[in-house]
């Protein structure tokens, strides 16, 4: 495995992470390829740009390795420079994505010194907590 390879691999994973991500590409294909994974919800696999990098270096990593652990450090390293690449070039901004489902209704926290009559007024007899009026 020469370095020239090595180079231009990781250069090819950024182009194609880069490409996937961020491009509707010639026709919007790759506009409607993101649509359709997202419908399929797997839109985890192109909205994230870190966790993309991966899934796009895995068949350089396979094809360039010939140990499974120097396949492994290969996918590593190429998701590892195409962020570095993407990250000093500007283009991306945000890091990794947590999207937390937002609550349904806000319920206040019940105060540390309150006496058993406010929690028996409070919680009714079936146990379920009522707001107060």
């Amino acid at each position: 495995m020469s370095m020239v390879r090595v180079v231009a691999a990781a250069l090819a994973v950024w182009r194609l992470t880069h490409l996937i991500h961020s491009e509707d590409g010639p026709f919007r294909i790759l506009k409607r390829m993101r649509e359709a994974l997202r419908r399929l919800s797997m839109s985890g696999a192109v909205d994230c740009f870190l966790c993309l990098s991966i899934w796009v270096a895995v068949p350089f990593g396979c094809v360039l390795g010939s140990s499974f652990a120097e396949v492994v450090i290969l996918i590593l390293a190429f998701s590892a420079v195409t962020i570095l690449i993407d990250r000093s070039a500007g283009l991306s901004e945000q890091g990794a994505l947590f999207l937390e489902e937002p609550y349904k209704e806000e319920v206040e926290a019940w105060p540390v010194d309150a006496d058993s009559t406010e929690f028996d007024r409070r919680i009714g007899r079936n146990g379920r907590w009522r707001r107060s009026a």
